[in-house]
This record gives C-alpha cells, sequence and structure tokens, in this order.
C-alpha cells in the first residue's frame, strides 16, 4: 500500500418501504491513499472515501478513514462491520478507540479470530448533532478455506472469512434483524475484494466489491 493507490467499490441491496414496497439501493465508493506515516511501530494509512450515487455521477458524502498496518498484518476499523442502512445516508462519524479487526498477512497459519466487543458513540448531523450509544459484538470469525470468486477485478481464489456481528442500541436494545452474518472474500494483494451479508433468516441482505482498483503512475 502507498500514496496514490485508488479503488472503488459497488455496494447493492433492497430496502422496502412501509408499505413493503421492495427497491433496489446502490451506491458506489471511492478510495485514495492521501498520507501514509509510522507511529509507534504502526504505519497508518490516511484515506479519502467518497460516496457517490449510483451511476458515479454526484458525490453524496466526502469523509476520512484511517487503515492500520503492524508487524505486516492489517487492521481495519470495527465500523466496517456497520452494515446499511448504518453506514450510509447523512453525514455520520463516530468515537472510537484504536481497536481495529485484523487481516493477517498469512492467511494461511490463521484458522480463527479473537471476538471483538466495543462501545462507541455514533453521531448524525441532520443538522444538528444527534448522539447515540453504541455496542458492537463481532464473534466466531474464522477462516472457512479458499474459494474461487469472480467479481469486476477478476476470477481470483480467496480466502473466506465468515463472522457474526450483533449491533446494539444501548439506549433502545438490539437493531432489528437480530445478529448479521459476515462473508468475506479476501485476496492478498487487494484485501476485501466482496463482502457478502446475511440476515437472521439466512438470506442475502446486501453485498460490497471491489469493482476498480489503481497503482500511482
Amino acid at each position: 500500500m502507498e500514496k496514490g493507490v485508488t479503488w472503488t467499490t459497488e455496494y447493492k441491496t433492497s430496502m422496502s418501504n412501509k408499505k413493503g414496497k421492495v427497491r433496489d439501493f446502490n451506491l458506489k465508493k471511492s478510495y485514495e491513499v492521501d498520507k501514509v506515516k509510522e507511529e509507534d511501530g504502526i504505519t497508518i494509512f490516511e484515506l479519502t472515501v467518497r460516496t457517490f450515487t449510483a451511476n458515479g455521477k454526484r458525490v453524496m458524502l466526502t469523509s476520512k478513514d484511517q487503515l492500520y498496518c503492524k508487524d505486516g498484518d492489517y487492521l481495519v476499523s470495527v465500523l466496517t462491520y456497520m452494515t446499511s442502512p448504518y453506514e450510509h445516508g447523512e453525514k455520520k462519524s463516530a468515537d472510537l478507540a484504536l481497536k481495529g479487526i485484523t487481516i493477517p498477512s498469512n492467511l494461511d497459519e490463521v484458522s480463527e479470530f479473537d471476538d471483538v466487543t466495543t462501545e462507541f458513540e455514533y453521531k448524525v448531523y441532520n443538522p444538528r448533532v444527534v448522539k447515540t450509544p453504541m455496542k458492537l459484538e463481532i464473534t466466531d470469525r474464522k477462516v472457512e478455506g479458499k474459494e474461487e470468486i469472480t467479481t469486476a477485478l477478476g476470477t481470483f481464489t480467496a480466502y473466506k472469512i465468515t463472522s457474526t456481528v450483533v449491533l446494539e442500541n444501548l439506549d433502545a436494545g438490539p437493531m432489528p434483524g437480530g445478529p448479521m452474518k459476515i462473508v468475506e472474500y479476501i485476496v492478498p494483494k487487494y484485501g476485501i475484494i466482496r463482502k457478502e451479508v446475511y440476515n437472521n433468516k439466512g438470506e442475502l441482505a446486501s453485498t460490497e466489491e471491489i469493482t476498480e482498483f489503481e497503482l500511482p503512475n
């Protein structure tokens, strides 16, 4: 990973209104590495994230994010595991300590991961600030094996990692829908090339996959 690396993901889901009418909901996100720095043995990659409409013509939201690398292993924010509708729409942010989800450099040597539980304050600017205390639990995260998967980038042999995610509003209780199953397909060169979210009935609720990946000239 270096300054100038960019990639684009496409997010797809279906949502129903109060009358039960279902419609598709698609978004595109672009990521660009703006800066790379070292702090206390950790490499920090500062990113600009732009969320577009499905056709890619209008920027809906621009935000900042970070990735971390320590001893060759990448760490991503636990907020990556907050799925629609919480990660889309109005401008949102979270106050969260550096408690990342590890993507090891050698997945052949790993079969299971430690569980993660974290509490944080979620903010929505709409336009006044609304603060919500949240709790996120990620359990049963493990490497299921390797699978061949085809995306817009091509066909790869990817590591399949599954986990169970529970999101709770500490003021109102567990979020609707119950525990979610997350399936990630990881290719070391690109990272997570596809993510699938299944609801508590085992139905596919959403997908997100990398559609473009570019290195700087």
